[in-house]
């Protein structure tokens, strides 16, 4: 004979119950949620790690070196985990794109791969990439979506 099971009193002598208290209280609820959440934020760097601290207009990145001008491309785009989508189907962006390699970057932006796909899968210098990418986001050419949160 299976002896009847009575969850609410399993629940209340258990000994996991005194540490996993369940959240009732609906504000404390959803700043729990949220904070469960995954941030849109890069995560902080270690003290010890340099970073780029320059903020250059594309003039004032011309002027300096190929691995400073891709480490401030990448200190602006960062986190390069976003996915980018364009805010217009490319036959419409044609006279904004300018060129073939900013219309041909264009391409892969689909709202599925993220930035750091886009710049390997491209084929164009690391650079050229990046400079396209950022002309394009601060263009308003291509935007990141806001996330939907999950119920």
């Amino acid at each position: 004979m299976i002896p009847a099971f009575d969850p609410v009193a399993l629940a209340e002598e258990s000994e996991l119950r005194a540490q996993s208290p369940t959240i009732t209280n609906e504000v404390e609820l959803e700043r729990a949620r949220l904070a469960s959440m995954r941030s849109q934020m890069p995560p902080a760097r270690p003290a010890d790690e340099s970073q780029v601290e320059v903020e250059a207009d594309e003039g004032e990145l011309e002027e300096l070196d190929e691995a400073d001008q891709i480490a401030v491309l990448l200190e602006r785009l960062d986190p390069m985990s976003r996915v980018p989508e364009l805010v217009k189907p490319t036959a419409e962006l044609a006279d904004r794109l300018g060129d073939s390699k900013s219309a041909y970057v264009a391409g892969f932006i689909d709202g599925v791969l993220p930035l750091e796909t886009i710049v390997e899968v491209a084929g164009l210098p690391q650079l050229d990439t990046l400079r396209i990418l950022d002309r394009m986001l601060t263009q308003g050419i291509a935007v990141f979506r806001a996330r939907l949160s999950s119920p």
